[in-house]
């Protein structure tokens, strides 16, 4: 028997040369198909008898072209039952907010699903976005996809299982999936492939239902596409949001077969109840004359009951949607029209148009703007908002995001802080637009165009004073070894009555510190006062820290060292001297609006990951003339001294003991009077305050009942210039005297 299969081997092999343009023939000159049934030759068919192993297909006896046509049926047939039901099923090519990879990144993807009975073996398959290149990426062996389950592929351009090492093309391209290679090293058949458009962010290109129609839809990563829905086009307008002289007919179009339902109210038109079917063109007009809505709502502070009688000026809000015959919504458009604003503040600052459901502020038990409610904090007091900002007359940024009442105590005044979140819940992840014209800017410089949060600050508590102050500090103490918020004012309106002035800012935190410094957030801890957010651990070191500090020799080197790789002694002498300077009240002396941070883990190779706490300036209206802090305020002898681990006051005292530290702090603090806090840039920058701000200051005044008049904002801004000019004599005679012991 051996011998008689060597013999078999050897005559197959003279005969295979003989049998390629047979087999040539039969597989329809398919190379791969020519490889398959030469193999079977070689393996079975000359091997062993036909009767042992069914080589002669047809059962006549001989072998010949037509057994192995019938072999290559029955060779695709088995390769065709082991990947049946599998295929491309959704690719998302421009993803930001419509999925999270586990690393928190926000990857393309691909997602395949597997329409089969059985489970289908994915290993060896080739995933690619070049057709000519089939196994960009090859799945590892083993990866199995069960009946009807999915399989995410990422496309991040890495080099991990189920990572592709390509990303996708918003603006289109082809994607392929391929049967593993051939023993041969030749490509496998090609199992599925897809022709992708261009998709608009987080819009994906599915199968709809699953393994079905391709069509534009919502995002179901991993999940069935039914949860998804089919894109409708959203309505067009026919004028852009904006500003504009002169009244017009505003025309909404949609597409075949769907209707247009709109609000006028701020709220969202797939469910209000003030919803209305559009049916011909809407009116834009200055409606500035008509009653108000949501100014002449009582009970928003603890401070007054005031509610202007006269009416606020108005724009207004168009919000309106498409539905489909089925059922199924377009993505709500919303636009805000102000027609005939004269006041020429309008197009020099920035405006600010919120759009919400009524209910969301003021419902009598849910409305965050209520005064029974606004003191209220956390994610359950968030409620979705549209906001819109306009350039010189023209709309230029648009999202969906969350938003909260901002501040402490300021919170009890009519005009509340609000902050906006944004979330993948509302719309994009991150709100990508420069909100400071170029003023926040990272640790090298560069500028910060997309942020996690923002706040509309309305003075904090100085409220009712020169709201400026805050803003002034922190534009005098840019470029210290502290960090400082951008600020950018801002005319607001909600619901498109006029909300007065507000000054933008960053929102200090985790997001903030990972956008400045590039430490990941998940590698922060911060303290603001002494609550921490992060590893609590880090906070419980810190505070053993203090309580060995504050009584600590720092004449010692060995102890001084010691400080030194817990604090960024720069950062700290820097602070100190910015919240004197300024006089801050609300800081050092009544041990409040401290906050510190730190990296958990050092990174050799960021200078701002390397584990010491650093420190941040904010809040700083209780300053510069405001609640008794006029400039002989000998404010390095006033800090307070105590037992508080956020008592810096405590730990400045101890410190002086250090010949080096009291050397540094003089060097520095002279350094900041001389370059940052000094009369000529606080007048500077007071005169454009005036300029921008003095009409809408007094508007704003008028609109919330506020005490102002042009006379009294003209003394509170000269008190604030006497307050500069005055200043820096006191505080170098006071450092001198502090560091003396005087």
């Amino acid at each position: 028997m051996k011998k008689r299969r060597t013999l078999l081997r050897t005559v197959c092999l003279l005969l295979t040369a003989g049998f390629a343009a047979v087999t040539a023939d039969a597989a329809g000159r398919d190379p791969q198909m020519i490889r398959m049934l030469n193999e079977y030759l070689l393996t079975q068919a000359f091997l062993f008898p036909a009767d042992e192993l069914g080589a002669d297909a047809d059962g006549n006896g001989i072998l010949n072209a037509v057994d192995l046509t019938l072999h290559k049926r029955r060779i695709l047939a088995e390769q065709s039952a082991q990947y049946q039901g599998l295929c491309i099923n959704e690719i998302c090519s421009s993803n930001h907010a419509a999925y999270k990879a586990p690393d928190g990144t926000s990857p393309d993807w691909i997602e395949l699903y597997n329409a089969g009975e059985a489970p289908c073996d994915l290993s060896g398959c080739g995933i690619s976005d070049r057709p000519g290149e089939r196994y960009r990426l090859t799945v590892s062996a083993g990866t199995m996809i069960p009946s009807g389950g999915y399989l995410l592929i990422l496309c991040d351009g890495g080099s991990a299982e189920l990572h592709a090492p390509f990303k996708l093309s918003a603006s289109g391209e082809t994607v392929c999936l391929t049967a593993p290679r051939q023993p041969d090293g030749t490509a496998g058949r090609t199992l599925d492939s897809v022709t992708v458009p261009a998709l608009a962010q987080d819009v994906t290109y599915a199968r709809y239902p699953d393994g079905d129609t391709w069509t534009k839809c919502s995002a179901s990563a991993g999940t069935a596409n039914t949860d998804a829905k089919p894109l409708i086009a959203a309505p067009v307008f026919s004028r852009a949001a904006g500003f504009y002289d002169d009244a017009f007919d505003l025309t909404l179009t949609a597409p075949e077969d769907c209707r247009i339902f709109c609000t006028l109210d701020g709220s969202d038109p797939r469910s209000s109840d003030t919803a209305k079917e559009y049916a011909s063109a809407l009116h834009i007009y200055d409606n500035s004359a008509e009653p108000n809505r949501l100014s002449a709502i009582g009970g928003i502070s603890s401070v007054t009951d005031f509610v202007p009688t006269e009416p606020v000026e108005k724009g207004m809000v168009i919000r309106a949607v498409c539905k489909s015959p089925s059922g199924i919504y377009s993505k709500v458009v919303t636009n805000g029209y102000f027609i005939g604003k004269t006041a020429p503040y309008y197009r020099s600052l920035r405006v600010c148009s919120i759009s919400t459901d009524p209910a969301n502020l003021f419902d009598s038990e849910s409305g965050i703007y209520l005064q029974k409610n606004c003191m209220n904090k956390g994610r359950e007091w968030e409620r979705p908002v549209h906001i819109q900002v306009y350039e010189d007359g023209k709309a230029v940024y648009g999202e969906d995001a969350g938003m909260r009442i901002a501040g402490n105590w300021s919170r009890n005044y009519p005009q509340k802080s609000l902050t906006f979140y944004a979330r993948s819940d509302y719309g994009a992840s991150k709100m990508h637009y420069d909100f400071f014209a170029g003023g926040a800017r990272d640790c090298t410089g560069s500028r910060l165009t997309s942020f996690d949060k923002v706040t509309l600050r309305n003075g904090g508590d100085g409220y009712d004073a020169i709201r400026f102050r805050d803003d002034l500090n922190a534009y005098l103490a840019e470029g210290l070894a502290i960090g400082t918020q951008a600020k950018y004012d801002y005319v607001v309106f909600i619901n498109g009555e006029f909300w007065g002035c507000y000054s933008m800012q960053e929102k200090l935190g985790d997001d903030y510190l990972e956008a400045h410094y590039h430490v990941p957030k998940e590698n922060i801890t911060t303290v603001k006062n002494t609550l921490c957010e992060g590893d609590e651990s880090l906070w419980a070191e810190y505070q053993d820290f203090f309580r060995w500090a504050k009584d600590a020799d720092f004449s010692q080197p060995e102890n001084y060292s010691r400080f030194c790789d817990v604090i960024d002694v720069q950062s700290m002498i820097d602070w100190i001297a910015a919240e004197s300077i300024v006089c801050n009240w609300d800081a050092l002396v009544n041990v409040n609006n401290t906050m510190i941070w730190r990296a958990n883990q050092p990174d050799a190779a960021n200078p701002y990951a390397d584990g010491k706490w650093r420190f941040l300036f904010f809040d700083t209206e209780y300053s510069s003339g405001f609640s008794g802090t006029a400039a002989d305020y000998d404010y390095l002898a006033k800090m307070e001294r105590s037992d508080a681990p956020n008592c810096f006051g405590t730990l400045f005292y101890a410190l002086l003991g250090s010949d080096d530290f009291r050397a540094r702090f003089r060097a520095s603090y002279e350094a900041a009077l001389e370059q940052h806090f000094t009369a000529e840039r606080a007048s500077a920058q007071i005169d454009r305050y005036l300029e921008h701000l003095s009409a809408v200051y007094l508007d704003t005044a008028v609109r919330f009942g506020i005490d102002m008049n042009a006379e009294k904002l003209a003394d509170g801004a000269e008190g604030v210039r006497d307050f500069w000019n005055r200043r820096g004599a006191y505080a170098s005679a006071q450092m001198e005297a502090c560091l003396s012991g005087e």
